[in-house]
């Protein structure tokens, strides 16, 4: 069943990557993060957040866009994915100093569910955006 409720997934999955490709050059992140949030209902047997995910995570070295990080490009369509689920997914983007290098990184939460955050790793945040981008902090 498990294998079944993946396989369906997909094609979402798929939607969410070139929903993000398609606008990704051509939007600023805030808004490219707005317009993922959109309204947009996944039919129930797919909408599992952590289902969506494992997916994802999965199928994001294949997925478009292609001249992206892995992090953000992932987060981008798990903001997609999780707004179709009804939840209200955060963008954040950190950074971490080491001895010698700066790193950026991207991950996604969702208020009040702390095990859907996809990840800081130790990253001070520098952004957040919200569903709304006047709910930006």
């Amino acid at each position: 069943m498990r294998y079944l409720r993946a396989a369906l997934a997909v094609p979402w999955v798929l939607a969410a990557a070139f929903a993000v490709a398609r606008r990704f050059e051509r939007l600023p992140l805030d808004e490219l993060a707005g317009f993922l949030c959109r309204e947009m209902t996944l039919p129930k047997p797919v909408r599992d957040p952590r289902l969506l995910s494992a997916v994802a995570w999965k199928l994001h070295p294949w997925l478009p866009p292609h001249r992206m990080g892995p992090c953000l490009k992932r987060s981008l369509i798990l903001i997609r994915l999780w707004s179709g689920c009804g939840l209200r997914p955060r963008l954040h983007l950190g950074v971490r100093k080491t001895r010698s290098d700066t790193l950026f990184h991207a991950w996604v939460s969702v208020d009040g569910h702390p095990e859907l955050t996809a990840g800081d790793s130790g990253y001070a945040e520098v952004f957040a955006f919200a569903r709304n981008i006047h709910e930006r902090s």
